[in-house]
């Protein structure tokens, strides 16, 4: 047995091959299957490659620090472990070991990113980042597939645009995160076209990991239906997102002729659009709409929303989120506060709108008199607004303000009548008819209800 380490001669970020002598403190290369072989130059950061039709055998190998390059073919007897701030990049290349361990902070360290194939006749266990993904000119190959006896994953899995990621388990049931219809662990990702398959024991009807379907082009995370020996999409046949559970769409679309019970968090970010037959969020459900800018199509919609939990809009990006279709429950729609952000030196203040297409029951929570909600079917908006106070808006789409011939506030029902016609909304607090100023709303010629007075308290503690 030898122990093979770096000779710490090398120039910051350089590229040396494996075999070049210099780069071992013991003058030769390692290429036996006794070597042991260490990347332990901690500090320095460097790139040492295995050119394409190289093939190096050894017996174990452990990377500390720097990055392995693999153009060809690294076959390992034993084990490979990557630490922390290492990584290995291959692109069309092979990589054989008995173990693989990624060992890091997910999302911060990259312990494998490229395309090619890994195949490991025992464990892999990922505490890191693994990246399918090709830089362009290093590779003709679009997919990285690990294969594997066993698969833990407790970091991130990511298929980058355009590629796809596959995580072959060999063994019947050895995929470690998966269990009667759930998936656990870490973090599934696809992007921009990118695919990644899970070779599961059956589909993920369960969600309590986090999945995240990113950018507008066709993302998919697929499990493995081995009667069908297809790997089929979730949104065929994921049904609930439980307390563990993140769904999130980072400008993505997601579509289900089925229903989505959430106990934990369904996310959308910026040009997002989830629709579904039925979504239920229990108790413990949030619905986050986050980061809308102006003139963006962010969506929401199901034939019915059972909402006992909290649908909540932030102000960051000062745009308008679309919830489409009948909202009921016992839970709550929340805006959130007003956002300060700074634009080439200059203070831009942005706020939570969100649109109401139909009939709601929840209650209209303001946070702290900024925002609006959008009502296009007020006459069906059951629900008593909450917080309502200074600076706070309401916006009735379809009425206008010259039809409104009176308007009064009594005993919790502020009441605006159109001709012969009243509409009531519920308000919780101690208002009189002062309180509420109407003027036309400037985007839509529709009637805006402003609050003028202090008297609505805002939350003391606001959940995003």
């Amino acid at each position: 047995m030898t122990v093979y380490t770096l000779s710490s001669n090398l120039p910051e970020d350089s590229f040396v091959d494996w075999t070049q002598t210099s780069l071992w403190a013991q003058g030769e290369a390692p290429e036996d299957s006794s070597a042991q072989v260490y990347f332990n130059d901690t500090g320095r950061n460097y790139f040492i490659e295995i050119g394409q039709g190289e093939q190096v055998s050894i017996g174990s190998f452990s990377i500390e620090s720097n990055h392995l390059v693999l153009d060809g073919s690294l076959v390992s007897a034993g084990s490979v472990s990557v630490s922390a701030g290492a990584g290995i990049q291959i692109y069309g290349g092979t990589l054989a070991a008995q173990s693989l361990h990624f060992n890091g902070t997910p999302g911060v360290d990259l312990g494998l990113v490229g395309v090619g194939t890994v195949t490991v006749a025992g464990p892999i266990y990922n505490n890191s980042t693994i990246i399918a993904g090709n830089a362009t000119g290093l590779s003709d190959l679009t997919s990285l597939t690990l294969n594997a006896a066993y698969v833990d994953n407790l970091g991130l899995l990511e298929a980058s645009v355009g590629t796809t990621f596959i995580v072959n388990v060999t063994l019947a049931a050895d995929f470690a995160n998966y269990a009667y219809w759930t998936l656990t662990g870490g973090t599934y990702e696809a992007i921009s076209g990118g695919t990644l398959d899970l070779k599961t024991n059956g589909v993920i009807a369960n969600d309590a990991a986090t999945l995240i379907l990113d950018g507008a082009g066709t993302d998919t995370i697929a499990s493995y239906n081995p009667a069908t020996g297809q790997y089929v999409p979730i949104q065929a046949t994921l049904t609930q997102v439980m307390s563990a559970g993140m769904l999130e769409l980072d400008a993505a679309s997601y579509s289900t002729v089925g229903g989505l019970t959430v106990q934990g968090v369904l996310k959308l970010i910026g040009v997002a659009d989830f629709s579904a037959a039925t979504l239920y969020l229990t108790s413990s459900g949030q619905a986050v709409l986050s980061d809308a800018f102006p003139g963006e199509s962010m969506t929401l919609s199901a034939n019915e929303i059972i909402n006992n939990g909290q649908i909540s809009v932030d102000g960051v990006g000062g745009g308008v989120a679309t919830i489409s279709g009948p909202v009921c429950g016992s839970g709550s729609i929340l805006l959130g506060p007003a956002v300060t952000s700074y634009v080439r030196g200059q203070q831009v203040i942005t706020t939570a709108n969100v649109e109401l297409t139909g009939a709601d029951s929840n209650s209209l929570t303001f946070s702290d008199g900024t925002g609006s909600f959008i009502l296009d079917t007020p006459a069906a908006v059951t629900g008593s607004v909450q917080h309502f106070t200074s600076g706070d808006t309401i916006v009735l789409s379809h009425v206008t303000l010259a039809s409104v011939t009176s308007y009064a506030y009594a005993n919790g029902v502020l009441t605006l009548h159109e001709g012969s016609t009243a509409l009531h909304l519920n308000f919780s607090g101690s208002y009189t008819t002062q309180d509420f100023a109407l003027s036309t709303d400037s985007a839509s010629g529709g009637l805006a209800i402003t609050g003028t007075s202090l008297i609505g308290v805002a939350p003391a503690i606001h959940t995003a």
